[in-house]
């Protein structure tokens, strides 16, 4: 239990270079949904400027592999870092929160999803 009371179901990896504030982004409406994930418009704040982007998160009723799955893409995303010819990541949620167990931000482009 943290000091919220919130049950932490899992410990996600940190790295502050990649950590956006759960506060920074807001959802909009739903863009799709895949095998574990669930794709949200959103607005995140980044630095000085607000951005349109697509947040990636699990589904409710997520499994341990889920999960596992979304922090592989987590990584891969971060260690491919900036690509013309792909959706690149612009960070991550990794905070526990009550409404999203996890995120991933990316340069939202209508005409990929």
């Amino acid at each position: 239990m943290g000091s919220d009371s919130t049950y932490v179901e899992y410990e996600y990896p940190s790295d502050p270079k990649w950590e956006i504030e759960r506060s920074k982004v807001s959802l909009q409406e739903k863009l799709g949904e895949g095998a574990f994930g669930r794709v949200m418009k959103a607005r995140v704040i980044i630095g000085n400027y607000t951005r349109i982007v697509a947040v990636k998160m699990l589904k409710e009723g997520h499994t341990d592999s889920d999960v596992i799955d979304l922090v592989k893409e987590m990584t891969i995303m971060k260690s491919i870092g900036r690509h013309d010819n792909i959706i690149n990541l612009l960070g991550v949620c990794t905070k526990v929160s009550l409404e999203i167990n996890s995120q991933i931000l990316k340069k939202f482009q209508p005409s990929l999803l």
